[in-house]
């Protein structure tokens, strides 16, 4: 049931060369009339989140993503280190990472002391025939 009834829109706009070029793409809209962060994973799946960063606002649509291991868990996750603020987030959930430096010289260190949320994560279907959907409100 992928209707905008049930709330899935297609992604018409995604551009699969961009994302297997490693890069991202801010593109749809969310029930908040804001685009999706949409990027290919280290484990070829395409996700989709909220584009600001959840500690200074500032879109991450250039962030690099880098493959790391968890600590805690032994996962093999995709992390993006925000560019201005220096908070990390797991690329694919939006999940808050723990984050240490990083960012602006000059920044950082003041929006440091903000709270770090996490980004808004939408579910993802593809189809076998190449199509994309993403739901238009963020998972819990």
């Amino acid at each position: 049931n992928l209707t905008p009834e049930n709330g899935w829109v297609e992604l018409v706009e995604l551009d699969r060369q961009v994302l297997e070029k490693g890069q991202a793409q801010a593109i749809g809209r969310s029930i908040s009339g804001k685009p999706y962060l949409i990027r290919l994973s280290s484990s070829g799946v395409i996700t989709a989140t909220s584009v600001e960063c959840g500690r200074c606002q500032y879109p991450l649509l250039k962030v690099p993503v880098n493959t790391v291991t968890d600590d805690k868990t032994g996962n093999i996750i995709d992390e993006g280190c925000c560019d201005v603020c220096g908070a990390k987030y797991d690329a694919s959930t939006g999940a808050v990472r723990p984050s240490q430096g990083g960012g602006n010289p000059l920044l950082a260190p003041v929006l440091q002391n903000k709270p770090q949320l996490p980004l808004a994560s939408f579910a993802t279907k593809e189809l076998n025939d190449g199509r994309v959907f993403v739901q238009v409100n963020p998972s819990k």
